[in-house]
């Protein structure tokens, strides 16, 4: 009888024209920088399961920038003068596009998108 085998493979490549469904699964203060914040970004798409994501955001949020449109796509007011408590945003869900950062060779979102059927408290 053969043994029982299991063969470890990579996730498959992400497509840099495609929007890819993750759910926010932590958001922390940067260590040692006030000006920066970590997010972890589940993928919920079934062909990358399992896949997590840390991505760092810069602060300020101003409105455009990519740290106000990933607020905003989670349902929060991006108004000039508005607070954010971001621990809100921890198990929403939003679509993201990446690219390929070749300095690091390491996916880095550069898009966020709203789901448009999705409805967050206020």
């Amino acid at each position: 009888m053969r043994p029982f085998e299991i063969t470890v493979e990579d996730y498959p490549p992400l497509d840099p024209k495609r929007w890819y469904l993750l759910g926010v699964r932590n958001i922390s203060r940067a260590a040692g920088k006030a000006a920066e914040f970590d997010v972890e970004l589940a993928h919920l798409d079934f062909e990358q399961a399992g896949r997590v994501h840390r991505e760092v955001l810069v602060l300020p949020v101003r409105p455009g920038n990519l740290v106000a449109e990933f607020f905003r796509c989670l349902g929060f007011a991006i108004d000039v003068g508005q607070i954010i408590r971001p621990r809100e945003a921890v198990d929403r869900r939003l679509l993201a596009r990446f690219e390929l950062y070749l300095k690091t060779n390491s996916f880095q979102v550069v898009e966020f998108k709203p789901i448009l059927e999705e409805r967050h408290a206020p």
